[in-house]
């Protein structure tokens, strides 16, 4: 239906998939680690990332600022089990989703940001 790229990272494969079925009209790519993103980021750059924000290795938010130093600016939805953080204004995040969530409220905030892409 559209070529717009989502990556989604998250460590739990139940969740990736969820994902990866609840977005199939786009093109999508996932990771289990913020490592395993930036490979993939190298070679295919996605207009938006779907985080979680504790990740093995390298949290969520190290991983959005290591996708911006590679000079790539995604919008950002950030998941997590946890009350919003506060975050450096220096990192964009475009939406937080709290964990469990809702897949049709995940899905209409995607949509609604790709569509400003």
């Amino acid at each position: 239906m559209t070529n717009k790229k989502v990556l989604i990272i998250d460590d739990q494969i139940g969740i990736r998939v969820l994902l990866m079925a609840a977005l199939d009209k786009y093109e999508l790519k996932d990771a289990a680690s913020g490592r395993e993103a930036l490979d993939i980021i190298t070679d295919w750059q996605p207009d938006l990332v779907i985080t979680d924000l504790k990740l093995p290795g390298m949290s969520g938010l190290e991983t959005i600022v290591k996708i911006n130093e590679l000079g790539f600016y995604p919008e950002t939805i950030l998941m997590t089990a946890y009350d919003r953080l506060s975050i450096s204004e220096d990192i964009k995040i475009s939406g937080f989703i709290e964990k469990p969530f809702d897949i049709e409220q995940l899905t209409t905030m995607i949509d609604d940001l790709i569509v400003n892409i």
